[in-house]
Order: structure tokens, then C-alpha cells, then sequence
């Protein structure tokens, strides 16, 4: 409402329509500008002003917004046609650099219909139940024992090719389908989890990946919260967030991390060190678990800086009482600096276990520990 109001204001007796058609996408029509020499100026003005902050609830929240912008009768003759081809322009920026401006060009066409249909497949995907789960142990490298797992998201497209994450969770989030998708995945892990307990062991935790945008959204997480308690074993589970959770706002640390914690169930700090990491913010940060970003780990043993970044974060993780886990341990020289150089027991990565995809144990022949990997 705070968006469309700025929008409206702004654009003052030019505004003809402005209204929000998507989680986080709006539209604006204004009186018609038929040449993109009289649209640039407009359009920049307002890009300017959602530099600006909003303030809600006694916070000062600053953001930017993506504009991409189709001309009548130039790009359109219906309200459809320019909407759809605004929309092309504004995903063309916003795949490029955030908070640009983009205007409509007949070379944006094709791109917009691959969109579309891959929207409309991960619709029917979620509509038919094709997303599944792949897990990947975390190893207790010091005992050799695998002490939790994490699920990954996979999507199994109408022609049988399995789809990694990449793929699909950007779309996701945009379209505002993450949630159906998070649920669906609990629910897969609830349908699996004897073969998760014959695979992995049954003290194993179970961590489910959460977005930003999810962990601060009250009612979701009270369903989500709700639907850990169904599964009978709450407790188990460990719901990893990027540091952009807990920055966010404080709804997450004053009202929903509490819910969490009292059912049992543990949260941690996920691709730490890529994010907003600042002491000041860590002070307040009262996760169980910091999992370091692979992208300090690569090759460690070659590089110094790495090596003593890493110290930093073991001592930073022993101070505030989180659990260490590395990620991302891809060769044995890797996993030998972890156990000469560090007090840190817990990793994962392809040195382990690549993601594993999991059969009833039934069409095992009655082989423990074992699953089919990807």
C-alpha cells in the first residue's frame, strides 16, 4: 500500500492506473507518453524516489525498484500487451542491475515467452507434486559419523529432467510460489523419513533451507512452525537462513525465532561471510549453528587470507556457542587442512557425499545406507 501510494503521489494526475500485481511487482499507467525522450525524465524521477526510505512500524527501511517501461501505441495497443512487455524490460534490468530502468525493445520478445513457459512449467510442477528432495550428509569428520542432513530442492520437468534449485528459486520467489514450495518439501521429508532414518541414522537433524523473505513473514512461519510440530519429531529439524533473515527487521529475532525455539527446533546461519557479516550484528544473532560459505574453504591450504579468516569465524562461532559446519569440502587437501589447522569437526561437500536421492527401502533389497546419487 506504502508503494502504491508513493507511486500515485509522484506521478500525480498522470497516474491513470497503479496497483501491485505480484508479491513484490506494481504497475503504472500513466497519461500516454509516446516518444522515450519524454518517458526518460518521468521514469527517472520516479526511480529516484524509491531511493528514498520507507518507514514501517518505526523502521527505516531502504530499497529500489526495477522499472521497466513499453510505450503506447510504440510497444502495445492493450493494457495486456504493454504490461507484458513492461514486465520483459523490468526482468531484463532486474537480472542485470537492480534499481535501473529498461525500456521495452522487440528483442525482449523471446525472452519474455521462455519466462512464460517456464512459469507456467513450475506451476504445473507444484500443481502435480514434481518437486522432490535430495539430501546431503553433514559428516562429523573427527568420529566419522554422519550427524545430520540437509535437503536440497530438485524439480523433475514434465520430460523427466531433473532441474537443480538454480533454476527455479529465483522464479519462485518473484512469482511468491515459495511457500507452497516449502511446505511441499517438509511434506517430503515427512513421507521419507524412514528412509532418511535407514540412510542417514535416526539421531540425524534434518535441515530445510528457509528464504529471507519467508523467515519474516509472521503467518507463514506460524504455518510452517505448525507443520514441524505435525511431523511428530520437531525437534529434529534445523532450519538454515542467510544472514539477510536476521538483518531484515526484528520480527524474526523478537517473535518467530522464539516460536522455533520452543519446539524444539534449531536455526542456523547459512553461506556465512557472503552476506551482511558485521560483529555488531552477530552480537544479536542467537542461532545454533554457522555454516561457512565454500567459497573461503576452496582450496584453503593454498591460500593464507582464507586460512586466517577462518580462525576469525572458528573463534567467533566458540565465542557466541554456535556450532561450526564447513561447506563445501570438495578434496582431500581441503578436509586435512580442516583437521591439522582447525578445531572445526563438522562439514559437508562432494568429498562426503554428493546429494543423495533416496528409495523406499523396499526396492533396496533390503541394502542399508544406501541411496542413488546426483
Amino acid at each position: 500500500a506504502k508503494v502504491v501510494r508513493r507511486i500515485a503521489a509522484d506521478a500525480g494526475e498522470q497516474v491513470g492506473r497503479a496497483d501491485r500485481v505480484g508479491g513484490d511487482e506494481f504497475v503504472l499507467m500513466t497519461t500516454p507518453l509516446t516518444h522515450p525522450d519524454r518517458a526518460g525524465p518521468e521514469i527517472e524521477r520516479l526511480s529516484e524516489r524509491f531511493r528514498e526510505p520507507f518507514f514501517i512500524d518505526g523502521h527505516e527501511i531502504f530499497t529500489s525498484a526495477s522499472i521497466g517501461v513499453s510505450l503506447y501505441p510504440l510497444h502495445g495497443r492493450s493494457y495486456e500487451v504493454l504490461r507484458v512487455n513492461a514486465d520483459s524490460a523490468m526482468y531484463r534490468v532486474k537480472n542485470a542491475t537492480k534499481g535501473g530502468v529498461c525500456l521495452y525493445d522487440a528483442s525482449l520478445g523471446h525472452a519474455a515467452a521462455e519466462r512464460m513457459e517456464m512459469e507456467q512449467r513450475l506451476r504445473l510442477a507444484i500443481r502435480d507434486k514434481r518437486i522432490f528432495c535430495a539430501f546431503q550428509p553433514k559428516v562429523d569428520f573427527r568420529t566419522d559419523s554422519i550427524v545430520g542432513v540437509e535437503v536440497l530442492l530438485r524439480w523433475r520437468d514434465v520430460n523427466g529432467e531433473i532441474r537443480a534449485p538454480g533454476e527455479i528459486l529465483k522464479l519462485a520467489i518473484e512469482l511468491g510460489l515459495m511457500d507452497d514450495i516449502a511446505l511441499m518439501v517438509l511434506e517430503r521429508v515427512t513421507e521419507q523419513i524412514d528412509e532418511i532414518n535407514d540412510a542417514f541414522g535416526p539421531e540425524a537433524t534434518i535441515a530445510l533451507n528457509v528464504a529471507a523473505r519467508q523467515a519474516g513473514d509472521g503467518a507463514f512461519m506460524a504455518r510452517f512452525i505448525e507443520a514441524l510440530v505435525a511431523t511428530g519429531y520437531p525437534e529434529r529439524f534445523i532450519l538454515e537462513l542467510t544472514e539477510e533473515a536476521f538483518v531484515a527487521g526484528n520480527e524474526f529475532q523478537a517473535r518467530i525465532l522464539p516460536a522455533i525455539r520452543a519446539i524444539g527446533a534449531k536455526v542456523s546461519i547459512d553461506d556465512f561471510g557472503v552476506g551482511y557479516s558485521s560483529l555488531s550484528t552477530l552480537a544479536e544473532i542467537t542461532a545454533d549453528e554457522l555454516k561457512v560459505d565454500r567459497s573461503f574453504i576452496t582450496e584453503i591450504h593454498r591460500k593464507p587470507r582464507n586460512q586466517s579468516i577462518l580462525r576469525m569465524i572458528e573463534l567467533l562461532g566458540q565465542t557466541l556457542g554456535m556450532r561450526i559446519v564447513v561447506e563445501g569440502v570438495e578434496t582431500y587437501e581441503e578436509l586435512a587442512y580442516l583437521m591439522a589447522a582447525t578445531r572445526i569437526g563438522c562439514a559437508q561437500g562432494y568429498y562426503f557425499s554428493k546429494p543423495l536421492f533416496l528409495q523406499p527401502a523396499g526396492r533396496r533389497g533390503g541394502c542399508r545406507n544406501k541411496g542413488f546419487e546426483k
